[in-house]
């Protein structure tokens, strides 16, 4: 069967995709918050039990405090080996872990659609072996007319909230503010000197 119309919207689909893909590698989203580093900073591996504790209650309050806080802005996060990347989309729903490419990228804009899993490896279909596993041309036109839609969405309003947000994070997580915090107060036990 031919889909010469879903076709055409597939390729209008995957032109916004990359040119979103491009938009999203050159947004600035990554919140450096380097708990490793700190917990060698300060020596915790030999530090007492109360100091372990204490920083390890401070770091889930500063996760917890960034997670609410994206959340309530509508947005969401990955998380890297030295901090967080704030996004404009779900990735919560991902079989896998995050990474930002094309797959990945047309994975969330088609809510799974065009996904599949061989024997535990995910990838997305090609459009000639996608419409192999559909019934019908207006379900796959739906499919890309909504990802249209999210990346419309996700440029005129959650790339602009990303931008913001990571410049309100980067000054109160700032690394410089985090270690005073930290000296002053999570390192500091009654009685000791």
């Amino acid at each position: 069967m031919e889909y010469k119309k879903a076709e055409k919207t597939y390729i209008k689909f995957m032109n916004e995709v990359e040119k979103l893909y491009k938009e999203l590698e050159n947004l600035d989203n990554h919140i450096q918050v380097p708990f490793k580093a700190f917990w060698y900073l300060f020596d915790m591996d030999t530090a007492s039990f109360e100091k372990q504790w204490k920083f390890d209650s401070w770091k889930t309050k500063v996760t917890i405090g960034f997670y609410e806080v994206v959340h309530t802005r509508g947005l969401n996060w990955s998380e890297t080996h030295d901090g967080w990347v704030v996004l404009p989309f779900n990735v919560g729903d991902l079989p896998y872990k995050y990474d930002l490419d094309m797959d990945t990228l047309v994975d969330i804009l088609t809510d799974g659609e065009l996904r599949y899993n061989d024997s535990g490896y995910y990838d997305v279909y090609e459009f000639n072996e996608y419409v192999k596993e559909i019934d019908d041309e207006n379900e796959a036109i739906g499919v890309f007319k909504r990802g249209l839609e999210q990346i419309r969405l996700i440029r005129e309003d959650k790339i602009p909230k990303v931008n913001k947000l990571c410049e309100e994070l980067r000054e109160s997580l700032d690394t410089r503010k985090l270690i005073d915090y930290c000296e002053k107060s999570i390192l500091k036990i009654k009685g000791e000197k």
